[in-house]
């Protein structure tokens, strides 16, 4: 993926734009997992998300989406081998932990049984 197409695809994740995000995964599903950072530092689109995109209803509407639809794996980890769990507790977004917890939950009980 070029510099470019990164610099768009984390703009729309930084700032929690959901139907962006949502055309453009429909779009280009393979996209949801791989890295967008500028440093190819292995930061997905649910990494920025959690880590600078606003802590509120729309932010959550589009990580739900990616978790639900898109099939984002919220257990994957960055150069730093952080998880977007990890960068959100260190943000302090309560809202953001609070569906991630959620979706890593039932995750976890669907891989159990």
């Amino acid at each position: 993926m070029d510099v470019r197409t990164k610099m768009i695809i984390r703009d729309i994740a930084e700032e929690g734009q959901y139907e962006k995000l949502r055309k453009l995964l429909i779009y280009f599903p393979k996209i949801v997992n791989e890295d967008i950072s500028y440093d190819n530092s292995g930061k997905t689109i649910l990494h920025h998300l959690t880590w600078l995109a606003p802590d509120n209803i729309m932010t959550k509407k589009c990580i739900k989406f990616m978790i639900q639809v898109a099939n984002a794996d919220i257990n994957n980890t960055d150069d730093c081998n952080q998880t977007p769990i990890d960068m959100s507790q260190e943000c302090h977004k309560k809202t953001i932990l609070d569906i991630l917890n959620e979706n890593h939950t039932e995750n976890n009980m669907n891989i159990s049984n």
